[in-house]
């Protein structure tokens, strides 16, 4: 199987636990709170550590980008020696958005052809090689890794045809459904989905993002293909008090 890149999205300031972060007494040299990504778990390893664990285990990445907005350096200067795959960290001066990074490495990641990326905050326990075996197969421009999801209140879930996601819907009441798991595949075709006028992603008040403008617009052609795993796994969204609590009681047992 080829080898391909991955892109772990890193630029998030982390607002919804900022608060949580402040009292864990958790500041970078600067007295900012640390980014949400360096939060360490049951372990004492960060959320970004395990992040990248999940991407080294698969052997099919060979590069890593990593998009870089809030505390670039301490970000770069605490993780920059922790794995063997080659990095190379992308700096962002404003808010791009989860978008953003292909316009910054679009030339780059055009050599890969196709390449993960993920926020670096989710944690799937997933078998990513299967997941690419399946994107291969498809020749999707792009590919959504699914998880089951048991509480979708407020949250946007996607609707399925065949092999393909139709549409993705926000979900106003309680219940079950498929969800974006924060990593997907993408290939090299993606660049055609970008806006060519660079005033439009300046203009946007957070950048350019894949879940709201790219993906659905890939959608509309029928070539967004998902992947869901055949047995649930364990997956972690840590955005919230709530949910990194949740992961710091898994990883201590």
């Amino acid at each position: 199987m080829e080898k391909v890149a991955a892109v772990i999205l890193c630029g998030g300031v982390g607002e919804r636990i900022r608060e949580y972060i402040k009292e864990k007494e958790k500041f970078t040299p600067s007295g900012n709170p640390i980014p949400k990504i360096l939060l360490p778990l049951g372990d004492n390893r960060a959320i970004l550590e395990h992040s990248i664990d999940i991407i080294k285990r698969s052997e099919i990445v060979n590069k890593l980008y990593l998009t870089l907005f809030y505390e670039p350096e301490f970000i770069k200067n605490y993780i920059e020696n922790k794995t063997t795959i080659p990095i190379e960290f992308v700096f962002e001066r404003i808010k791009m958005g989860t978008g953003g990074f292909l316009y910054l490495i679009r030339d780059k990641l055009k050599q890969h052809k196709n390449f993960f990326v993920n926020n670096g905050d989710n944690l799937y326990d997933i078998d990513l090689k299967e997941a690419l075996k399946v994107h291969l197969e498809n020749n999707a421009t792009a590919t959504i890794i699914l998880n089951r999801s048991f509480n979708v209140e407020n949250k946007s879930i996607v609707e399925i045809n065949g092999k393909k996601i139709s549409r993705f819907v926000y979900c106003s009441k309680e219940g079950n459904a498929l969800v974006h798991s924060g990593f997907a595949i993408l290939n090299e075709k993606v660049f055609e989905y970008l806006p060519e006028d660079p005033e439009f992603l300046l203009n946007s008040k957070d950048g350019i993002s894949l879940e709201k403008y790219i993906f659905p617009k890939i959608a509309d052609r029928g070539e967004l293909y998902y992947y869901l795993p055949k047995e649930d796994h364990l997956w972690f969204d840590t955005g919230t008090r709530e949910s990194i609590e949740e992961v710091i009681r898994f990883w201590k047992k």
